[in-house]
């Protein structure tokens, strides 16, 4: 028993020992693909999303010296519309997303890290007509969110360095139907987004 207790007490340590955490904050494009990028309105499951602006605040917690938790809060806007169908604004999304993340080690210069993340988002639509009649309905509504992140940093100091990467956004909400006000529509939002920042860590 004795033997365990020390054994417990020492992995303790080196989880205390190498934990760090560390605050991210990123901005770049996000680009809508697949059937939420689709223009043409003959496509039920069409988006009409055009590639617009991506931002970021992540909070990471390093468990070890190749893995850790992260957390982050988003948000991504992308305009709407185009020559057959109108839009008043442009799809607006916010979110919370947490998971796990793996890293290759730290003290180097550079630093490649991944990280699959779930959670929950809230979604704004524009208000999209077609022929001047309401083909998407203006809305909120929220739903769950999954995605992830795959990134590069660069090391300034002991404390600060350069993110550059990739992110991925995907989500399912039930929207107010197009073409009646009553029906439930599902509309398959997917990003691509890609950024750069800054991180600091303590």
């Amino acid at each position: 028993m004795k033997k365990f207790a020390l054994f417990l007490s020492c992995l303790c340590m080196v989880f205390i020992s190498t934990a760090q955490s560390g605050i991210s904050v990123h901005a770049g494009i996000s680009i809508p693909v697949m059937c939420y990028a689709s223009g043409n309105p003959g496509n039920p499951d069409a988006g009409i999303a055009r590639p617009g602006f991506y931002f970021d605040i992540g909070y990471t917690y390093r468990l070890s010296a190749f893995s850790g938790v992260r957390t982050l809060l988003y948000y991504t806007s992308n305009a709407a519309g185009n020559s057959l169908v109108s839009s008043s604004g442009a799809y607006k999304i916010a979110g919370w997303m947490a998971g796990p993340t793996l890293s290759s080690r730290d003290g180097r210069k550079w630093q490649g890290s991944f990280s699959p993340l779930a959670g929950y988002s809230r979604i704004w639509t524009p208000q999209l007509k077609r022929n001047n009649q309401p083909w998407l309905y203006k809305q909120a509504t929220g739903c769950f969110s999954w995605g992830g992140e795959l990134m590069l940093r660069y090391r300034l100091n002991d404390n600060s360095y350069l993110r550059f990467g990739a992110g991925h956004l995907n989500m399912k909400p039930h929207l107010n139907g197009f073409n009646t006000e009553t029906a439930k529509k599902e509309q398959h939002i997917v990003l691509v987004n890609g950024v750069a920042g800054f991180g600091w860590q303590w």
